[in-house]
């Protein structure tokens, strides 16, 4: 007979958690500060959010930031606050992020596969060379990761309100976000639990028609819709 496979000890399981945790750390930053563009963009979002605005503040005119969700912007507003434009401080507030994804995903995955499984992916997720790639980086990957996984375990549990707050963040963080709407919908809709699917959709799809209303009223078109539609013209 195949023997189980040895459950780690709890002590084990935090040494090899920190470990990871610690591999995320060191490899911060992992690239150079405006890089990839819009982790310029998201602190000068941020600032234009601390001033009490939304406008790019480095281009004439100052126009609207449109083509920037306020989530992430907004998620960078402490660092904003007490570090202003020390760019490292923002690299390390992201760096930490990341290096909590591994201890959130054996927490949540530990209830479904046993804790050592989980603690297998959640080791295979730290040392990804991609994931270490992007160490620091000013970017909304690894916020948008954890509060998936907070989303999956909210569902799980039932936790209606929660969930709603957590894809109200989601769809602010990144439109991307709007694509869970279905899944985060599905078991709500088939018990026709309504109040349960309205406590989940209804905040992040006020909150997204306000910023469309908003983009649209102040640039005339909405910034996503646009690029889709020149992405994709003519194309299957």
């Amino acid at each position: 007979m195949r023997r189980p496979f040895p459950e780690p000890s709890p002590l084990m399981i935090a040494a090899l958690l920190s470990a990871a945790s610690a591999a995320i750390l060191r490899a911060a930053p992992a690239q150079y500060f405006g890089r990839q563009h819009d982790d310029a963009l998201y602190v000068i979002a941020s600032h234009a959010l601390a001033s009490g605005g939304y406008r790019n503040l480095i281009c004439p005119g100052l126009p609207p930031l449109t083509m920037i969700m306020p989530g992430f912007p907004a998620l960078l507003l402490p660092v904003t606050w007490l570090w202003g434009e020390r760019f490292i401080a923002y690299q390390l507030f992201c760096a930490a992020i990341a290096a909590s994804l591994p201890w959130l995903l054996w927490r949540w995955l530990r209830r479904r596969t046993g804790a050592a499984a989980a603690l297998l992916v959640a080791l295979a997720f730290a040392f990804n060379p991609i994931v270490l790639s992007q160490s620091g980086t000013v970017m909304s990957e690894s916020a948008y990761a954890a509060l998936t996984i907070l989303l999956l375990a909210a569902l799980e549990a039932r936790r209606q309100a929660a969930a709603g707050g957590l894809l109200l963040a989601l769809t602010q963080l990144r439109p991307a976000g709007f694509s869970l709407l279905p899944a985060v919908l599905a078991g709500a809709l088939r018990r026709r639990d309504w109040r349960a699917a309205g406590l989940r959709a209804l905040p992040a799809a006020l909150a997204g028609a306000a910023w469309y209303a908003w983009s649209w009223s102040v640039s005339g078109r909405i910034d996503e819709f646009h690029e889709l539609s020149f992405s994709y013209a003519g194309k299957p």
